[in-house]
């Protein structure tokens, strides 16, 4: 009722107080209690010792009279029954006394009956009145009366002199909170016939307060906030979060805010990948959906903003249907989809013909959403043309499969990865979503690129197979009478290679091209297998083509005759001594096949190295 218990202030007060309290007597004073009928605004303070009002200040009068306040176990004052009228006593707080107490208003209350159906808010107002002695009766401030008699509250129209509704109770208690009041004339209340029961609520409950069934006020905040407030719980009762018009039909989709189809918002979350699996060309993505749209024809109740709290049944409003276009639908699995409504708007304005005070929001200003967790294998179409310095791109196809384009649009799309960047082979780079139409349906295009992580195949790839190629290259350095030691190095390094190859073969799935691994392969396996063919070559009679050179005087045992030199000639080479450098050093490739091979073998490795990286490296770059 917005007041406090009645506390006498003066003498003046205390007797005109116990002079209303002494006509209740009979009523008030329970049989097991001799000593007191009344309640009085004072409590004992265990701490301090003091008497106190219900706002924690000291008294500044009390008549206890030769009543000591020492008992810490009785805390609290009323007024004692005849024939020591007027005098306080210190009685115990327990309940179980049900003693009457008077209401104080510290200022002017105004009380509101909530689910009158009237127009004019000033119909719905009320002011408490009491003749001594009486129950207290309401006078409204346009129109109604509410009154007591005979264990029956009415509800009489003061314009027509007419009891529009009534209410019996047997303990006569007063008429807050909300209530089932019998409809006493045909359609004076709520356009309801004779008879019928209607719900009305009376209370002192402001507009930011909710009213309890038994007509306590607590903040609307509150309401349906998962905690008991109310002395019978009725704040959490009637919590549906939901209101659902009449002719809504769930199998329809809902019209767009806008003229056109209906805009739907998807938010795709990459938590990571279960597999990524090369030779089937499959990646298994666990990954969640969070659809979200308005449904203009819906409206809801007691919103928070803490979005759990807003769940509502996903089979009692339509819902759309997401299907995974390039999925393997076998090996899907999805969790049950979550409906949560978000709060996104101001409540609209009270509505004083609904008996309950809830707040309503509109389905056009707070967007419904959707979530779902999925773990499914996609197919992609991998490119290993440049494996293993290639970066796979690999598409999530998400349809809107309830209805065609013309109805239902993708309207903003976003993505985002939330697992480890870098995998075991691969590191995931920025996934990227857009829309787009898939035959007459709105797909989102989920683009996810994989970059593999080459250093393991450089390290037991590509390192070893330079290395092998270099030793077989050193075999063109050994002697030439060494035949079978540069025959069984070559042949054992081909081997070894090969046997790697086939190892790493083994990992990778069949292709029809070639693959830039298989390319570098293959450029070792022809480079060692043509020093083996070499080797055996130079080793049979076979004649080599050499120049007819004439061989020099030292070596047909005649003497070069001596020639005059001066000092300066010592130190500085002439140009025919230039000219005989090259020749002999052209008739030394010309004559020893095994120094021809070591420059042709030279400049082919390096000449294909510089080709191999830079293809390689450059289709990385571009990609």
């Amino acid at each position: 009722m917005k007041s406090t218990l009645a506390l006498p202030r003066s003498p003046e007060d205390n007797v005109a107080l116990y002079k209303d309290a002494f006509l209740l007597l009979e009523q008030c004073q329970p049989p097991n209690h001799a000593s007191s009928f009344f309640w009085l605004g004072a409590y004992l303070d265990r701490q301090s010792g003091a008497w106190i009002d219900t706002e924690g200040l000291p008294l500044n009068y009390s008549n206890f009279g030769s009543v000591t306040a020492s008992s810490t176990k009785s805390s609290c004052a009323g007024f004692h029954v005849p024939p020591l009228g007027g005098q306080w006593t210190q009685i115990s707080c327990r309940k179980v006394y049900q003693f009457c107490a008077a209401c104080q208003e510290r200022r002017a209350v105004v009380y509101r009956m909530r689910g009158l159906c009237e127009g004019h808010l000033q119909s719905t107002y009320f002011r408490i009145e009491q003749q001594r002695g009486d129950m207290p009766s309401f006078r409204g401030f346009t129109k109604y009366y509410l009154s007591y008699e005979n264990n029956t509250w009415s509800l009489q129209n003061m314009w027509t002199g007419e009891v529009v509704a009534d209410n019996f109770t047997y303990a006569s208690e007063m008429p807050f909170g909300r209530r089932l009041w019998r409809v006493a004339t045909n359609f004076a209340l709520c356009d309801k016939p004779k008879d019928t029961l209607h719900e009305l609520s009376l209370s002192a409950c402001h507009s930011w307060e909710y009213t309890c069934g038994e007509g306590t006020c607590v903040d609307l905040r509150r309401r349906c906030d998962l905690r008991v407030d109310c002395p019978d719980h009725s704040d959490e009762t009637g919590c549906e979060k939901l209101a659902m018009p009449r002719a809504y039909l769930d199998t329809l989709p809902p019209p767009g805010i806008e003229p056109g189809p209906l805009d739907l918002n998807l938010s795709v979350s990459i938590h990571g990948f279960s597999e990524i699996n090369i030779r089937d060309m499959k990646v298994t993505v666990d990954f969640s959906t969070l659809v979200s749209w308005y449904d203009q024809r819906l409206g809801f109740h007691n919103l928070k903003p803490l979005r759990d709290l807003n769940y509502i049944k996903a089979s009692s409003v339509w819902t759309p249907k997401l299907e995974l276009v390039n999925a393997d639908f076998p090996s899907t699995h999805t969790t049950e989809a979550l409906l949560k409504v978000v709060r996104a708007s101001k409540p609209q304005q009270d509505d004083a013909q609904r008996p309950t005070h809830d707040e309503v929001y509109t389905g056009s200003r707070n967007p419904l959403q959707l979530s779902q967790k999925v773990n499914a294998p996609f197919s992609c179409a991998m490119d290993l043309r440049n494996f293993p310095f290639d970066t796979q791109r690999c598409l999530l196809k998400i349809r809107l499969s309830s209805a065609s384009s013309e109805f239902l649009l993708w309207h903003k799309t976003s993505v985002a990865y939330l697992g480890e960047v870098l995998l075991t082979e691969y590191e995931v780079l920025r996934p990227r979503v857009r829309p787009a139409l898939l035959e007459g349906y709105s797909t989102a295009w989920v683009t996810i690129d994989l970059h593999r992580r080459y250093g393991y195949y450089v390290t037991s790839a590509y390192l070893p197979t330079i290395m092998l190629m270099l030793i077989s290259y050193a075999s063109l350095f050994c002697r030439r009478e060494s035949r079978d030691l540069r025959v069984m190095m070559s042949i054992t390094i081909l081997l070894v290679l090969y046997a790697l190859y086939q190892q790493m073969s083994e990992s990778l799935p069949p292709t029809s091209y070639t693959k830039a691994i298989d390319v570098w392969c293959s450029f070792a396996i022809t480079f060692i297998f043509s020093q083996v063919i070499f080797h055996v070559a130079i080793d049979v009679k076979f004649r080599w083509p050499r120049a007819r050179l004439q061989q020099s005087p030292r070596a047909k045992g005649v003497e070069e005759p001596q020639v005059n030199k001066s000092p300066a000639s010592d130190h500085l080479p002439s140009s025919s001594s230039r000219r005989s450098r090259s020749r002999s050093l052209l008739h030394l490739l010309l004559t020893d096949p095994l120094v021809a091979a070591r420059v042709v073998y030279a400049c082919v490795f390096i000449l294909f190295c510089v080709a191999y990286w830079s293809v390689v490296l450059s289709n990385a770059v571009s990609y």
